[in-house]
């Protein structure tokens, strides 16, 4: 019975993490959409924008796999 109280517990806690995230992520995304479709900027301004976030973030992944393929690699780094 201890095992399933500690299982619910850890499944109600992903769940509520989870849903916090798809509302922040959400909240962000439709906030944003909202905000550039209001500005008045230039195309070739509004592209560069666009290009910078696509290159931060595909850096940003690639910063993530490294460090999993790392670790992967080195084995369980809190020993």
């Amino acid at each position: 019975m201890q095992q399933n109280r500690h299982t619910f517990r850890i499944v109600g806690l992903v769940l509520w993490r989870g849903g916090l995230a798809f509302a922040a992520v959400a909240a962000i995304y439709y906030g944003a959409w909202q905000t550039l479709k209001n500005l008045v900027w230039p195309g070739p301004v509004k592209v560069a924008a666009a290009l910078a976030i696509t290159g931060a973030a595909l850096f940003l992944v690639s910063l993530i796999l490294e460090r999993r393929e790392d670790s992967k690699r080195e084995g369980n780094l809190q020993d």
